[in-house]
C-alpha cells in the first residue's frame, strides 16, 4: 500500500509524491534552476498583502523507506535487492536525497556503509515518520470500509493452528461486535514482511525477524523431543544427549521449506562441534514419523507433541540448552485499531503473557 499521498499541507501545485512544489522540478526529476530562483524570492505580493512561501520538506516517503533499507542491510546492493530495484537507481535516490538535505549520509567503501552523524539522527525521525504515515493510511481505509476495518489477517506458522485456535475462541466468545477473521498458512520467516506490507494484520510463529515497525511478544516454549522408532537401541532412554546422535541420519524438512526448524537444527549440533549426518525431505511431520522414521531411515528432533506417535514410534526428550522453540505472537509498532489490540490482548490473556512486548 502506497503511503507517498500523505502531506499534512496540500494545496495547489505540490505532487502527491513528493514533499516539495512540482513547479521545482521537471518530469525527470532534475532541478529547474530558474523556477528556483523565482520560487527563493522572500515573498509574493497579491492585492497589497505578502504571502510568505513555505519551505516544505524536499524528500519523499520512497526516498525514506530506500534510506532506511540501507541502514539495514549496510550495503547498497542488498538493499536494492531486497527493495528490487536496480542499484543505480538506489545510488541515485540516496544522492537526490543527501542533495535535498545539504549533507552526506553515508559514508562508504569497498566493504562497508556506515551511517555519518546526520544518518543517526534521520535514522529515528524517519522511521517515526514512515509509521505515522502508515497509521493515517490505515485508519483512512478503516474510515473507507467498515467491513475491512472489523477483519483481522492472521499469519499461522507451521503447526501452530491448535495455539492459534486456542485464542480464536476466547476472542470470540468475549467480542463485542462481530469481527471477521482471515487465516494464512505462512513461514514464521516471512511473517514480520507481511505485517509491514499490511498483508497480515497479526502474526503467529517462530522467532521473528527485527524489522523496525514490529512488536513481539513471546507466548511460550516447547522442548524438543526425538522421535525414535520402537526398535531402536534409545528408545528406552528418559533423554539423550546431542553427542549420542551424532552418527544418526537426522531427518530435517529443507531450509526452503522450513527455514527456522533447519538453522536451529543445525544450530544444536554446530554448538557441539558436530556435523549432523542431515537428510532434507519436503514431508510434513507427521508423514516424517509415520513414513521414514517408523521404518528405521532416521530420526527426527520436533518440538513436543507436533508429531502424533503411532504404535512403531516413540519420544524422547532432547537434554540440550538449546532444545525448545520459542512461539510469538507479532503485530504491528503502532497499531491503534481497537479490535486488533483486543485481540492481541486476547492472545496474552490466554497464555498469561503480561510482560511488555518486545519493540524489535
Amino acid at each position: 500500500m502506497q503511503c507517498e499521498k500523505l502531506h499534512p499541507q496540500r494545496r495547489r501545485g505540490f505532487r502527491a509524491d513528493e514533499m516539495r512544489p512540482a513547479p521545482y522540478k521537471d518530469m525527470r526529476g532534475a532541478t529547474d534552476s530558474k523556477s528556483m530562483r523565482g520560487a527563493q524570492d522572500s515573498a509574493e505580493t497579491r492585492k497589497g498583502t505578502t504571502v510568505v512561501n513555505p519551505v516544505a520538506p524536499a524528500f519523499s516517503l520512497i526516498q525514506l523507506r530506500s534510506f532506511i533499507a540501507i541502514t539495514e542491510e549496510l550495503s547498497f546492493r542488498k538493499a536494492a535487492q531486497k527493495l528490487q530495484m536496480a542499484p543505480s537507481s538506489l545510488t541515485s535516490q540516496m544522492k537526490v536525497l543527501e542533495d535535498s538535505l545539504g549533507t552526506s549520509l553515508f559514508t562508504r567503501s569497498r566493504r562497508a556503509v556506515h551511517l555519518t552523524r546526520a544518518g543517526t539522527l534521520l535514522l529515528d525521525a524517519a522511521r517515526d515518520l514512515l509509521t505515522e504515515a502508515e497509521h493515517v493510511v490505515q485508519v483512512a481505509n478503516a474510515a473507507g470500509s467498515n467491513k475491512r476495518s472489523n477483519r483481522i489477517v492472521i499469519g499461522i506458522g507451521r503447526e501452530l493452528a491448535d495455539t492459534v485456535n486456542q485464542v480464536t475462541q476466547q476472542f470470540m466468545q468475549h467480542s463485542v461486535r462481530k469481527v471477521d477473521l482471515v487465516y494464512r498458512e505462512v513461514v514464521s520467516s516471512a511473517q514480520c514482511k507481511g505485517l509491514q506490507d499490511r498483508t497480515l494484520d497479526v502474526g503467529f510463529l517462530r522467532t521473528p525477524t527485527r524489522p523496525h515497525q514490529v512488536n513481539s511478544q513471546l507466548l511460550y516454549s516447547q522442548p524438543l523431543v526425538v522421535i525414535l522408532s520402537r526398535t531402536h537401541p534409545l528408545a528406552g532412554a528418559d533423554s539423550v544427549k546431542i553427542e549420542q546422535l551424532a552418527n544418526e541420519p537426522v531427518l530435517v524438512r529443507s531450509r526452503e521449506s522450513a527455514p527456522a526448524e533447519h538453522d536451529q537444527i543445525l544450530e544444536i549440533f554446530r554448538n557441539k562441534n558436530l556435523q549432523p549426518r542431515m537428510i532434507e525431505t519436503t514431508l510434513s511431520p507427521q508423514f516424517i514419523g509415520d513414513m521414514r522414521v517408523a521404518t528405521g531411515q532416521g530420526i527426527y528432533i520436533v518440538p513436543e507433541r507436533v508429531v502424533k506417535t503411532h504404535k512403531n514410534l516413540t519420544s524422547v526428550k532432547l537434554d540440550d540448552p538449546l532444545a525448545s522453540r520459542s512461539i510469538y505472537v507479532a503485530w504491528r509498532r503502532g497499531e491503534r485499531l481497537q479490535h486488533i489490540l483486543n485481540f492481541i490482548e486476547t492472545t496474552r490473556r490466554v497464555f498469561s503473557t503480561n510482560a511488555a512486548p518486545l519493540a524489535l
